[in-house]
C-alpha cells in the first residue's frame, strides 16, 4: 500500500509486480522466507495476487482523487484502506475459500483476524506517505 500511495498507480503496480516476480524466480521474499510459483496456490495466494492491484488502486486514489490533499494523513488513510478492503481482503477471501474448500462465510472468518493489523499498518502508511508528499510535492508528476 505504501508503494502505491507513494509512486502512483502505474509505478506502484509495477514495483509490486516486480516484488512478486522476484519471489516467483526463487528469492525468499514471501512469508516464512518462501518463494516459487507454488506459493500462489496456497492459502495466501489470493492475497499475493491482489497486491499489485491494491497498490494501483491506492496509487490512483492518491494521485487523481486526493490530489493536493495527499499531504493529509487522513486522506491518504482513506485511499489506502480502499485498496486493502476493496482488493486485498476480497481476493484473499476468495483464495482461502478455494484453497480450504469452505464457504465464503467461513473464509471471511479466517480473514477477520487480519483486519486490526491492516488498520494499524494503514495508519503508518498514511502518516509516512503524507509526509513524503509534503516533502516532495512533485513526486507523482510525470517527467
Amino acid at each position: 500500500m505504501l508503494t502505491g500511495c507513494l509512486l502512483g498507480p502505474i509505478r506502484g503496480f509495477l514495483a509490486v509486480a516486480l516484488y512478486l516476480l522476484l519471489g516467483i524466480i526463487g528469492l525468499p521474499v514471501f512469508a516464512e522466507h518462501s518463494s516459487g510459483i507454488g506459493v500462489f496456490f496456497r492459502e495466501s495466494g489470493g492475497y499475493l495476487l491482489s497486491f499489485p492491484f491494491a497498490a494501483a488502486l491506492a496509487g490512483f486514489l492518491v494521485a487523481y482523487v486526493a490530489r493536493g490533499a495527499r499531504t493529509r494523513a487522513l486522506v491518504v488513510f482513506c485511499c489506502s484502506i480502499a485498496g486493502s478492503f476493496l482488493v486485498i481482503h476480497p481476493m484473499g477471501i476468495v483464495g482461502m475459500k478455494l484453497y480450504f474448500d469452505v464457504s465464503f462465510s467461513q473464509a471471511l472468518q479466517y480473514d477477520l483476524p487480519f483486519w486490526l493489523g491492516d488498520l494499524v499498518k494503514t495508519t503508518f502508511v498514511a502518516i509516512i506517505a503524507a509526509e513524503v508528499h509534503r516533502a516532495f510535492p512533485k513526486l507523482l508528476q510525470r517527467p
